[in-house]
């Protein structure tokens, strides 16, 4: 029987760890993202190893020394990403692995903590393999779970100074390590072994304390660039405001499900044994996160993201398994509730499994997917919105495919002096880690740069469509110094006209043919005349005034034709010159593969310049010089 339940508890744990196997070889191949960016350009272009131990100079936040030295170590070997997130990946599991040790005396100890932990995969797995320090905080406090357990095991005071080691390995791991540290200090004081050898324990603890504090002091002083930055962003919003934000990112960590059994396994662990581990780990974990939330308030641990947290998880995965087995160890009428919680656990990890194998997606902008088609490209001119700088500088580290472009505007922040001393007319804009620059409620930092760009296409008669999109990556090629210029009206024979029968947020401002903008998204619907083949139409005319401003003004044009509605992928952005206005369609990206079309929108785009506007006279039609200069062409190529 016992060697027929070793042989099920082996299986179960190749089951679980196949699974995990298979979904950290697809974490490790996802995109660069902008803080990842900003962290390979420290690594691959500092100049002294010791740079690593101050804030970093091509980095506004923090890192810890000794892990950027172990990423630069890695760098050495290979600049591929997926051999750096996997080096990362390596070490984590290296340093989290003495865990194991606590539950190799327990019957399928080991299957049950890696069912428990596998159900924080999609929370934990991610920073395991992000280019950053928050695996090894994740990793950092498995190991000094272990040293806990170790220490209850043996009475040795002599690990301290290990504990007070491992906080350089991230920020937040300070509080546990540190937490860490006072019990066992407050155990060995009251079970008196400290007074055993007190001269040799005294020297011990003092050395632990001047180490975990230098650990303090260079957190502040590597931080205090990031802190002080953003101090919006990190001060305390009031007791209630901050248990919000904290109760938000708990769900964001733990999901509802992993809460709720959590919770209830820290309520169990407080019935445990007084001298088991179960309930001294539980004690910690309450001690910790009620540390946490006190920093938040008292502004000492300004957390502002999930990832400032994601370090519990170890110590909820830990509690809820050896809860399990407490659980199971009970009577019978009592193993119920282990049987329970097992099951739920089971339950999280076939979801998990679920999510895995058919490759959830985890990325936070697909810039793999847009430097690829940039790759593809013939060499060309591409500008970069300040928002992508660090990953067009990462990515011209790491992809030899995109150095045969010219790029431009990486080094302005200001990207209206950038085209104005680059001269740039014709060239694509690189847009990532934002849907589009016409994305509404952008913080900001991300907003005002976004305005940036487009007052800058507006002052230069920019007309812009979108060549490539994907999750929060846009390619737009620009042609600007175009819509200023309206068609020869002697060459050009309208095929349809459209007539007005629909309006959004404008209200007719008397018997004119202005309207007065209502609310943040105007626009007017044009019925054609006709259904018209979009590749028998040259240009789309139409006339408009905004009496609010002499400036460009910002348009963006739908159509759609019998089988579709509007869509962003069949629509063009583009800055109008006030009067007759002229769009050529073979600058119309999607425009040539629609259907039959049957109505045009025109959009005031962002920023909404007029208060009020008048928008008339639509025709598309056809230009002869235009069809004169596309013969020329075809005759050429046919020569």
């Amino acid at each position: 029987m016992n060697s027929y339940m070793n042989f099920a508890n082996k299986c179960v744990t190749a089951l679980i760890l196949t699974v995990l196997f298979y979904g950290f070889s697809y974490l490790l191949g996802r995109s660069v993202w902008l803080d990842e960016a900003a962290l390979i350009k420290n690594i691959f272009h500092i100049e002294s190893i010791l740079d690593f131990f101050g804030p970093l100079p091509y980095y506004n936040q923090a890192q810890p020394g000794i892990v950027s030295v172990l990423m630069w170590i890695s760098s050495s070997f290979s600049k591929e990403v997926e051999f750096m997130r996997f080096s990362i990946l390596f070490f984590s599991i290296l340093i989290a692995t003495p865990i194991l040790i606590i539950f190799d005396k327990y019957r399928a100890g080991n299957t049950i903590f890696f069912a428990s932990i596998s159900c924080f995969f999609f929370q934990v797995g991610y920073f395991l393999t992000e280019i950053k320090h928050y695996a090894f905080e994740i990793s950092a406090v498995f190991f000094t779970i272990y040293l806990m357990h170790s220490y209850r095991s043996r009475k040795n005071i002599y690990i301290l100074p290990i504990i007070a080691t491992a906080s350089f390995l991230g920020f937040s791991t300070i509080i546990p390590c540190a937490i860490t540290m006072a019990m066992i200090a407050v155990s060995a004081i009251t079970d008196k072994s400290f007074f055993a050898s007190p001269k040799k324990n005294s020297i011990t603890a003092l050395l632990s304390g001047i180490i975990i504090l230098i650990s303090f002091t260079n957190m502040k002083a590597i931080s205090s660039q990031q802190i002080n930055g953003f101090p919006d962003v990190y001060e305390s919003k009031g007791i209630i405001a901050d248990a919000e934000i904290f109760k938000i990112l708990l769900l964001q960590v733990y999901g509802i499900g992993l809460l709720i059994i959590s919770a209830c396994c820290n309520v169990i662990a407080l019935f445990a044994k007084r001298d088991s581990f179960l309930f001294y780990l539980n004690i910690f974990f309450l001690i910790t996160i009620s540390t946490v939330f006190a920093g938040k308030i008292l502004g000492f641990y300004p957390i502002t993201s999930a990832r400032h947290i994601v370090w519990l998880t170890p110590i909820s995965a830990t509690i809820n398994a050896l809860t399990v087995i407490y659980t199971l160890s009970l009577m019978r009428h009592l193993k119920l509730t282990g049987v329970l919680i097992f099951s739920f656990i089971i339950y999280e990890f076939a979801g998990v499994s679920y999510e895995i194998l058919k490759q959830r997606k985890v990325e936070e902008t697909d810039n793999n997917g847009l430097y690829g088609y940039i790759a593809g490209m013939p060499p060309s001119l591409f500008a970069v919105y300040h928002v992508s700088k660090y990953s067009a500088e990462a990515y011209l580290d790491i992809d030899e495919r995109i150095k045969k472009h010219r790029f431009e505007c990486i080094e302005y922040a200001d990207f209206r002096k950038c085209m104005s001393d680059k001269g740039l007319k014709d060239f694509y804009l690189i847009v990532s880690h934002q849907p589009s620059l016409t994305t509404e409620n952008l913080v900001p930092v991300l907003k005002n740069s976004a305005d940036n760009v487009l007052t800058a296409f507006n002052e230069n008669g920019c007309l812009y469509n979108t060549a490539y999109s994907s999750m929060n990556t846009q390619l737009l090629k620009v042609n600007c110094g175009l819509s200023l210029h309206s068609e020869n009206k002697y060459l050009f024979t309208p095929i349809a006209s459209g007539s007005q029968y629909a309006v959004n947020h404008l209200n007719l401002i008397g018997e004119t043919d202005y309207y007065r903008v209502s609310d943040g998204d105007p626009y007017i619907v044009f019925n054609l005349t006709k259904p018209v083949r979009p590749e028998s139409i040259d240009l789309m005319t139409f006339d408009l005034s905004c009496p609010d401003t002499p400036d460009n003004i910002p348009i963006q044009i739908f159509w759609r034709d019998e089988f579709s509605g509007f869509s962003e992928a069949n629509s063009y952005h583009f800055a109008a010159g006030q009067g007759h206005v002229s769009v050529n369609t073979a600058d119309i990206r999607g425009w040539i593969h629609s259907d039959a079309i049957t109505e045009i929108r025109i959009d005031l785009g962002y920023p909404i310049a007029c208060q009020s506007v008048s928008i008339k006279n639509v025709k598309l039609g056809i230009n002869k010089s235009l069809r004169s200069i596309a013969s020329i062409e075809d005759l050429s190529k046919n020569r």
